[in-house]
Formats: structure tokens, C-alpha cells, sequence
């Protein structure tokens, strides 16, 4: 690799390939001072027009004269003033000066919106950008902590993507932060395109269906975490934060709790437990109690899905199977379409289909009632990534529950039960407070505990300072 400076070394390395970039740009200025300066830079990605004023006007240049217009930096090598010119750097060759980039960004950002995905009714409407500058800015006006610190790291051996580890420095547990650190520090990548492919590589257990990593797109959440000790990573081009650790237990909430009064706050988070357990093993318990164990159902009941059975042509298993499977069909096909068309169109094509299906008997009612009550439970977690997990694992349960009956149906429930017991998330327990079992950590889990009673942060992450609030009179 050149390491010589000079503005043709510069040139000639960029243009190494073999052509001459169609983005690239030499601009040659007579400076007030009658030296010859040049500028080269990439269209679209910088603009260089306040440094051209400042050639024409400043009586004597030097490396000072631009560092009100930008941030100046200065490197050996021509392959690292490349590197700064394809991240929106102008570079500048003065006479008897060693060449310097200025950054003086032409892009334009994406203006701050509401969360997509992470909807509440009340609390912050704020969401994150792609620019990670613009992302701790909006997390330091939630948290205006002194005691907030924000590392820079780069990940991506050809991107040289821009990081940064975020952390209350009185409240995160050291050997926390120094782990999130090397794991991040040992990549070795050629890109970072999306928090997803960082999420995956640092996580416990890379071969896991469930998330070991809180993905959110929302401020106010990552400041909530921060307060309890936790880490967050900032990327850049990522309109997300990823929070570690994390429990199970974690991804069921939502800022929605905390903002509503306890009573109402735990009602829903029960309703997500309950969805997630409709998701996950309604279909599978279906086929093994009507399927192969029959006389486990109620007389009643029992007999009237036999009668509305009679003549099906598929077995059970299949008819489920296929269901699900055209559900799944549907979901995916409402993605891709257009925004305006896509609720309308996916919502009257699922019933037409549904009752066509029904009135030509290949599917039974009671199939249609399971399987679409197990598709709308699945979108009743907060967390996307944990939802289309359980969208996954039930399909494990129905295989069991085919295969081996009412027994397979159990046997697969433990499994999943028993593999996420022994799930970690940066050595933190994936099922506290449940396994292992601790006491402190229930009451602000299955139910939402009222503030007035929330006085010690959760151990998850296992803060310096376990106290978070005091109430009034106390010490």
C-alpha cells in the first residue's frame, strides 16, 4: 500500500483499480496568498464550498484555518485520507503542509420520526436515525448525566463503521463493559450494514431462536436500561440501539407499562404472556388433544370438533400444517406490498380464502379458529425478534405433538423450558428471575410493580448501586 501523501500518490491510489471514479473530484484553488491548493473529495458525499471561501479570503493559510469548518484530521497514509475522503472528508494539500482532511459532510439526514414498530400511547414519540451522532445526542437530552460515557469504536475492516458503547460509568458493572468491549474489539468483518449482523456475532449462544440481545429503536427505552446498569451499542447507519444483557423477561416489556398506573400496566403484560403461550402452543395442543388424544377433551367439546371434522379429506397434522403455512404466506406477502393496500388487501384475501376453504371442506372451522387465533396472539409481544421466535419453536411443538401425541406435546414444551433455562446473555441468567429463582426480581416481572415500590435496580446486569429511588423520610 502507498503510504506517500502527495496529491498524485493520493490520486493514483484511488484511482488504483485500473479507472478513474466517476464520484471523484480534484478541485485546484489560487489562494489569496497566490499558492496553489488542491481539494479532492467525492461528489454527493462532501462539500467543500465553505473551505473554497476560505482559500479566497484568508490572507496566510494554515492547518488552523480550516478547524472552525470542520473537524480536522490528519494521517500518514494515503489509504487513510481515503478512507476519511469516503466518509463525507474533503482532503487538502497546502504548500509545505502535509495534507489534512476537513470533514464537511454534503449528505442529507433523515429527520427524526416516530418508533415503527415500538408504538406506545404514551411517553416519547422520539425514534432513532441512521446517523449514531444524532442518536446519542437524543439519548444525553434523556439522560443528562454527567456520568454517561460513549466510547468510539470502529467495526468492518472495509467499512470502518463508526461505534459507540454507551454506559452510566457510577452504575454499569465494569467487567460488564470490558466484555462488551473485547467482543466488540475481536470482530472481524468485512461490513457492518445493520445492527443485526453485531447482534448476532456477540451474542452467548450464536445457534439460539431466541434473542440473547434488546434491539429498540426507542431513546427513552435506552435510557431506562442505562439507569439500570446495562450497555448500549450504537452503530452507525442503524436506526437502533442494542441493549445488553438482557433477560426473556425483559423483552415482554414495553415503556407503556411504566408510563400507565401499575393495575393497568400489569393487566397488559399478563395478556403478553398469555399471547405468547397462545402463539407458541395452541396449534401443537390442538393436534395433540383432537388428534391423538381425544378423550382428554370434554364430552362436549369433544364430539363437536369430531362432527365438524367428518369428511375431511387431509389428516389433522396436515391441515394444520398447511394453515399455518398460509398464514405465514399471507403475513409475508402483506410486507412486500404497498403501504396504502397492503392491511386491506392481506386482511379480505385471509377471510375469502378462509371461508372458501371451509365451504369446499379441505379445512375443518375448528383448524381456521386455532390458527388464526395463534396468528394474532403471535404479534401481542412488544419485541419483534422474541414474537418470531415463538413463531418458529410452534412449529416445533406441532412436529412433536404429530409424531409422538399428547407425550411429544409435553416433551417439546420442556425442551424449550429447559433450553432457555440454560441460556446467558453476557453471563447474565436469559430466564431470571425464574431460573435461577430469585425472589427480589418476581414482583416486577409477570406483574408490574407500583413505583412507590420499585426501589432497587434488577440484578440482570448487576449494577454498583442497587438503589435506584428512595421514598420521602427515608435514608
Amino acid at each position: 500500500m502507498n503510504k506517500d501523501p502527495s496529491p498524485d500518490a493520493l490520486i493514483n491510489f484511488i484511482s488504483g483499480l485500473g479507472y478513474k471514479p466517476i464520484d471523484l473530484e480534484v478541485r485546484s484553488v489560487v489562494a489569496a496568498d497566490h499558492s496553489l491548493t488542491h481539494l479532492v473529495f467525492r461528489k454527493g458525499l462532501a462539500d467543500p464550498a465553505i473551505l473554497t471561501d476560505t482559500l479566497s479570503q484568508a490572507p496566510k493559510l494554515s492547518r488552523q484555518s480550516f478547524a472552525p469548518f470542520g473537524e480536522v484530521l490528519v494521517y500518514e497514509e494515503a489509504s487513510r485520507l481515503t478512507e476519511a475522503m469516503n466518509q463525507g472528508a474533503t482532503i487538502v494539500f497546502l504548500e509545505d503542509h502535509q495534507p489534512f482532511a476537513v470533514l464537511t459532510p454534503a449528505w442529507v439526514k433523515r429527520p427524526p420520526g416516530e418508533p415503527l414498530i415500538e408504538r406506545s400511547i404514551r411517553g416519547s414519540y422520539h425514534a432513532f436515525t441512521e446517523d449514531i451522532f444524532d442518536n446519542l445526542a437524543v439519548v444525553r437530552k434523556v439522560l443528562p448525566d454527567a456520568n454517561l460515557v460513549a466510547e468510539e469504536l470502529a467495526i468492518g475492516q472495509r467499512t470502518r463503521t463508526k461505534t459507540a458503547l454507551a454506559y452510566l460509568q457510577d452504575v454499569a458493572n465494569p467487567d460488564l463493559v470490558q466484555e462488551v468491549r473485547l467482543r466488540l474489539a475481536r470482530l472481524r468483518i468485512d461490513a457492518v450494514l445493520d445492527c443485526g449482523v453485531v447482534e448476532e456475532l456477540i451474542q452467548d449462544y450464536p445457534w439460539t431462536p431466541f434473542p440473547l440481545n434488546q434491539s429498540t429503536e426507542r431513546p427513552d427505552k435506552v435510557a431506562g436500561y442505562l439507569l439500570e446498569g446495562r450497555v448500549a451499542v450504537f452503530i452507525d447507519n442503524c436506526p437502533r440501539a442494542i441493549v445488553l444483557p438482557v433477560s426473556l423477561n425483559d423483552l415482554y416489556q414495553s415503556p407503556d407499562d411504566y408510563y400507565f398506573n401499575f393495575w393497568s400496566g400489569s393487566m397488559i403484560r399478563i395478556v403478553r404472556f398469555v399471547g405468547s403461550l397462545i402463539a407458541v402452543a395452541l396449534s401443537g395442543l390442538y393436534i395433540a388433544l383432537v388428534g391423538a388424544s381425544p378423550q382428554l377433551l370434554p364430552i362436549t367439546l369433544g364430539l363437536e370438533i369430531a362432527g365438524l371434522r367428518v369428511g375431511m379429506p387431509l389428516p389433522l397434522p396436515m391441515e394444520v400444517i398447511l394453515t399455518e403455512l398460509m398464514v405465514e404466506l399471507f403475513r409475508e406477502a402483506g410486507l412486500r406490498l404497498p403501504g396504502g393496500i397492503n392491511v386491506s388487501m392481506g386482511v379480505s384475501t385471509g377471510i375469502l380464502l378462509g371461508l372458501a376453504l371451509v365451504m369446499t371442506g379441505y379445512i375443518s372451522t375448528p383448524t381456521i379458529i386455532v390458527v388464526g387465533l395463534t396468528a394474532i396472539a403471535s404479534f401481542s409481544t412488544p419485541n419483534f425478534s422474541v414474537g418470531f421466535t415463538w413463531r418458529v419453536l410452534k412449529y416445533f411443538l406441532i412436529l412433536a405433538a404429530t409424531f409422538l401425541g399428547y407425550y411429544g406435546f409435553i416433551l417439546g414444551a420442556v425442551l424449550i423450558l429447559a433450553h432457555v433455562a440454560s441460556l446467558t446473555s453476557f453471563g447474565s441468567a436469559y430466564a431470571s428471575p425464574w431460573g435461577p429463582f430469585q425472589l427480589s426480581g418476581v414482583p416486577d416481572s409477570l406483574i408490574r410493580f407500583p413505583h412507590r415500590l420499585r426501589k432497587k435496580r434488577p440484578s440482570v446486569a448487576k449494577p454498583l448501586q442497587q438503589t435506584r429511588q428512595q421514598n420521602s423520610g427515608e435514608e
